[in-house]
């Protein structure tokens, strides 16, 4: 995962951040998600963002997500706090990983908020990726 250019290994499928990454109001922010399939990287068919999510109960608390069907190469964005302005995705296949590059841009605070990682392959099977202690916007 790298967030503005920042990586952190999010490979042990749960872990916590020391600091959260800042994404600034009003200025575009890039996640990109560095994905490998045991099968190849074009078995890789959504990849999706939960985020404004505090709390414990992750399973409820978080209402806010970006997912990327990358068959239609179109978002889907759930914002029902309106957190976000503009936001786009693209990926591209290097070697045996495809690249996952979500540009978005904040027009809200929000605060600081774990990040779930989701990846879905050809037989719509999921990895999640919990990272606690996310991204903040301010």
């Amino acid at each position: 995962l790298a967030i503005n250019g920042n990586t952190t290994d999010i490979s042990k499928f749960s872990q916590k951040m020391a600091t959260p990454q800042i994404l600034a109001i009003g200025k575009s922010s890039t996640i990109t998600l560095h994905i490998f399939d045991n099968a190849g990287p074009s078995t890789i068919k959504s990849v999706s963002l939960y985020m404004n999510m505090q709390g414990t109960n992750l399973a409820t608390s978080g209402d806010t997500f970006i997912q990327y069907p990358m068959k239609n190469n179109a978002v889907d964005l759930n914002d029902p706090h309106k957190l976000l302005g503009t936001v786009t995705a693209e990926y591209k296949i290097v070697g045996p990983v495809v690249y996952v590059t979500f540009n978005l841009t904040p027009i809200a605070k929000m605060n600081t908020s774990d990040l779930i990682v989701s990846a879905m392959d050809d037989h719509r099977s999921n990895t999640n990726s919990l990272i606690i202690n996310a991204i903040n916007f301010s």
